[in-house]
């Protein structure tokens, strides 16, 4: 059972069924790497869109991934407080479509959830408070034990937090869209694609008639992100007094030479999105359960054995000739095939992953394993991994029982 059929399962439906005219995934941000670090930008609508919106019939109603005027407040209070450009950048980008929807007798369907975009806010939060504390222990050669303790702690909180964007907030919004019956959906790009990726799966009802999202605005990156250096390095030499750190606005200063977006028909890499998404379901899975899938594997093990939960698999056996086996590998990618060897002396395979995990993250190509059964634990085995690139890493698994 996928995701989306637990939430159907959840809300006491077989299917979701979703009936709008057009999808639009828009996008909102631009990282910019300079010598201090990055900056986040805020992009502009593209006039394409724009006009289309203007064009729609008044008393339209727009379904929007935005929060209630009524509960922005509290959002946008707390991503001042930690300077969460990224969430800040998002909302004053769907509220400039907000105001244009509105000068336009447009109606707005506001989609979000206060209390998932809360809890976003706080794991972001926490993460961050986490990673500083990393840092500090890498830094000054912390006892190892304990460094991996956080190291599976901040993993674990990592996942949460990619739960809360990509499936918790999905699933909701086509819960409101659902109730409340939007003609048309403004969804920031990232969902869009997997709301399209589950049409185009047939894995839900979901039936929008046209899908379009924006791009990265044209221009030549290249001269920008010169400019952008060049505008950090001014930067650092100003903010040096506190009279410099007033006058400048680096990312104010940066996006005032940023176009409009570009504006597409279709939703190209949809499929990736929604690969990610499901991946991103079973990594919440590995660290709530211990478990990936629902099913009964043969052996359980990591690839990861200092976060464990991040590099968990499941190995079902599938057929059996003397010593030669094969069968499939599920793990937080997707599904994997393998084949090998299995006796006394230990177990060695080929994995290789599906198209699906592929996209979701895994390896292209093969990955051998050698492993060892260990005589002081029954039905253990453990060993190495090597990539085709050269690179390796340490492997254990465990009978199932």
């Amino acid at each position: 059972m996928d995701w989306m059929e637990r939430i159907a399962q959840r809300q006491g439906t077989g299917k979701e069924k979703v009936r709008i005219g057009r999808l639009y995934g828009v996008l909102y941000n631009l990282t910019v790497d300079v010598r201090s670090g990055s900056v986040d930008l805020r992009l502009r609508p593209s006039t394409a869109m724009l006009d289309e919106l203007s064009k729609m019939k008044r008393g339209t109603l727009v379904g929007m991934e935005l929060l209630e005027p009524a509960h922005r407040g509290a959002i946008v209070e707390e991503a001042n407080k930690y300077d969460m450009e990224l969430e800040k950048n998002r909302v004053g980008y769907l509220e400039d479509l907000e105001e244009h929807c509105k000068a336009s007798g447009i109606g707005i369907a506001y989609l979000e959830s206060p209390e998932i975009v809360m809890e976003h806010l706080n794991a972001e939060v926490r993460l961050r408070t986490m990673r500083d504390e990393l840092y500090g222990m890498r830094v000054y050669d912390q006892i190892a034990e304990r460094l991996k303790s956080v190291e599976r702690s901040e993993h674990a909180l990592l996942v949460e937090r990619e739960y809360l964007q990509n499936v918790s907030q999905v699933s909701n919004m086509i819960s409101e869209m659902k109730r409340q019956g939007p003609e048309a959906a403004l969804i920031t790009k990232e969902h869009a694609q997997i709301l399209w990726g589950m049409q185009l799966s047939g894995r839900l009802e979901i039936e929008f008639k046209s899908a379009a999202a924006e791009m990265r605005p044209k221009m030549d990156y290249r001269l920008f992100y010169a400019a952008a250096s060049a505008a950090s390095e001014m930067y650092e030499k100003l903010s040096s007094t506190y009279e410099g750190s007033q006058k400048i606005d680096i990312a104010e200063l940066l996006g005032s030479d940023i176009p409009p977006n570009r504006f597409d028909e279709g939703m190209m890499g949809s499929l990736k999105a929604l690969a990610r998404a499901d991946s991103c379901m079973r990594s919440h899975s590995a660290v709530k359960n211990g478990k990936i899938t629902e099913g009964r594997p043969d052996f359980i093990g990591t690839d990861d054995v200092d976060v464990p939960l991040r590099g968990l698999f499941e190995l079902y056996i599938k057929e059996e000739s003397g010593n030669e086996v094969s069968g499939t590998i599920e793990d937080v990618y997707g599904m994997a095939a393998f084949r090998g060897t299995f006796d006394d002396a230990g177990f060695r395979f080929i994995k290789h992953y599906g198209r699906k995990a592929v996209m979701a993250g895994g390896d292209l190509y093969d990955i051998r394993f050698e492993g060892r059964s260990d005589e002081r634990l029954p039905g253990s085995v453990s060993g190495e991994f090597r990539m085709l690139d050269g690179s390796r890493g340490a492997f254990r698994m465990v009978a199932f029982r």
